[in-house]
């Protein structure tokens, strides 16, 4: 069980990873932060990915973290994205510029916050995680985005590719 002396960034990642545990590569890792972040979202292509959010509550209950979100409190979870803010963001990613030969992740009028069709591609994913996820959730989710820059650095710090 997860304590109150456990650092808050600590929970975080803890949070982020718990349900991602079986990562085998960055491509799976970018998909599972999208499904955590947008969940299930019906009237749109997102309602087949299941809902796991009871799942969740009853994790959190079970370790003893995000009090707000048990079963019967039943908060709004952290991590996820309301329909205002994947606008928001769908709209930050069609003003990013693309360099040529550069699959954009914003294309004919959408992006993967609305069509998960967008990034279905390795590279797409692989570019997605590594240097889009960073910046495009700047001022969306803290505890998500917290985390997940943690998680980046380390990871490009274990590939050697990073700068001090």
């Amino acid at each position: 069980m997860v304590t109150s002396s456990v650092p808050d960034c600590l929970l975080h990642v803890y949070c982020l990873l718990y349900n991602l545990s079986t990562l085998t590569d960055s491509k799976n890792a970018a998909e599972n932060f999208v499904k955590v972040l947008v969940g299930h979202v019906s009237g749109c292509s997102y309602k087949s990915w299941g809902d796991k959010d009871k799942t969740h509550r009853n994790h959190a209950e079970r370790d003893g973290i995000f009090r707000t979100i048990w079963p019967g409190n039943d908060g709004n979870l952290p991590w996820r994205l309301p329909k205002v803010e994947r606008k928001r963001l769908s709209a930050r990613m069609e003003r990013v510029l693309w360099p040529h030969y550069l699959e954009p992740l914003y294309y004919r009028g959408a992006s993967m916050w609305s069509l998960p069709g967008r990034m279905w591609k390795a590279r797409r994913k692989y570019r997605l995680l590594f240097h889009m996820l960073p910046t495009q959730l700047r001022d969306q989710v803290p505890a998500f985005r917290d985390a997940l820059i943690l998680f980046v650095w380390s990871i490009r710090r274990l590939t050697g590719r990073f700068c001090l």
